[in-house]
């Protein structure tokens, strides 16, 4: 159990360490929303971090944690859950130019 609490700690911690270099308040953005695996029914939670280097490049860690459901298949019970991470850069082209 120790191990699970210290892996949670250090995504936590790898989300929030590009907020150390932090220059203006919109450098770094930080967004958690609730999400759904369809394919097999679970439920999480998702917490991201992007890194604004200018005003067309970002660059972002993104932490999904899938929580645990019990599913019964062909009688036999077993336990899903799921922790997805993402490594994320994103060059935003302009929709009008100025």
């Amino acid at each position: 159990m120790k191990i699970h609490h210290i892996i949670k700690l250090a995504g936590i911690a790898c989300l929030l360490i590009p907020a150390l270099q932090v220059r203006s308040q919109k450098a770094v953005s930080f967004d958690v929303a609730g999400i759904r695996s369809m394919r097999s029914e679970l439920n999480g939670l998702n917490v991201s971090c992007f890194y604004h280097i200018n005003e067309r490049l970002t660059a972002g860690l993104e932490m999904n944690r899938f929580f645990a459901v019990t599913h019964v298949k062909e009688k036999e019970a077993f336990k899903a859950s799921a922790w997805d991470f993402d490594l994320n850069f994103h060059y935003l082209l302009p929709v009008i130019k100025k």
